[in-house]
Parts: C-alpha cells; structure tokens; sequence
C-alpha cells in the first residue's frame, strides 16, 4: 500500500497511472506508425530461406526465414544491397527479397541460399526499394500471431479467467474471509 493514503486511493492512483501509460503507449505506437505510413517504407515477413545463405560483409548479411524487414521506397539502390520486387509466379503477384548481383538494363538478383546460376532479371518498375532493416524476433512474433489465432484467442480467454479468479482471491484475503 502507498504510504499514507487508503487502499482504495492507492488503487484508484495505479489505475491512474496504467491509464496514463496506456495512452502514451498509443500516442507513441501511433506516431510511429505515421512517420513510416506515408509510402516511403513497408514492412514484409519473409516467408522462404532464399536468403539464409552464409553470412556476407554486406551491411544487410543474410536474412532468415520469418524475419521482418523494413523496405526503404527508393531507387537508389547498388550491387550487393538486398532489394524487394513483385514477381510473377504462375499467375500470383508475389513479393521477392534478393541480393542485386548485377545491372546491365536490368537488375540481376540473387537469393543467397539458392543454387548458383538461379538468377531473377528485374525491370525498374518492379522494384519495390531496398531493404535497410532485418529483424528476426519480431518477424517471428508477427508470423505466430498471424498463424495461430484461434489459439491467441483461447490463451486470452484463459488468462481473462485466470486474472478475474485471481483477483476475486486477492478480495477475499483482503476482507479476512476464508476462501
């Protein structure tokens, strides 16, 4: 309890200040969320180890599978910097994350993992931009979510009975009742 004021002051203060952090914690996530919505950036989950390869001196190394990287939307981009585009694949648009390896007209890319010899030619306006982030954690995190909802769902569910149960138990003491 807080020192000098009643326990039902000290609950309504923490109230108070989980209140208060919440909404800096929205203010904050939703400034975010601004300054990288407005079509310079995109986030993507890569969903293939075509760039699990070995690690390389290249700022942004190798990217494993369930990663999240963060695609600057720009054209300036050079041999050896990891770039994104969309791709044809049997009547799929999709998106592709390769190492540019060349530029003769177009740009030649290159998944590390993949076979030598196993080229992507890109023209210009299927470049979506360059990768400057790699993260693999919250990639993770994000495709657990996105793959496992329903069992999001009933961990919620649980916890919102276990918290209630909890706190009913915490009353109970609090009052000197038995339980």
């Amino acid at each position: 309890m807080m020192v000098g004021l009643t326990t039902k002051e000290a609950i309504l203060k923490v109230r108070k200040g989980l209140f208060i952090a919440a909404i800096a914690s929205l203010l904050i996530c939703g400034s975010a969320v601004c300054l990288l919505d407005n079509n310079s950036y995109e986030f993507r989950v890569i969903v293939s180890g075509s760039m699990e390869g070995e690690p390389t001196d290249y700022p942004i190394s190798t990217i494993p599978k369930g990663s999240i990287v963060l695609i600057d939307r720009v054209s300036d981009f050079g041999i050896g910097d990891v770039i994104a585009f969309n791709m044809d694949a049997d009547g799929d648009n999709i998106v592709v994350v390769h190492r540019v390896i060349g530029m003769d007209g177009t740009v030649i890319t290159h998944g590390d993992a993949n076979p030598p010899g196993s080229v992507e030619y890109v023209e210009g306006d299927q470049v979506i931009g360059k990768v400057t982030y790699v993260n693999s954690t919250v990639g993770n995190v994000i495709w657990i979510v996105k793959n496992n909802i329903p069992s999001l769902i009933l961990i919620l569910i649980l916890a919102s009975f276990i918290s209630f149960a909890l706190s009913n138990i915490i009353k109970e003491i609090k009052k000197g009742d038995d339980i």
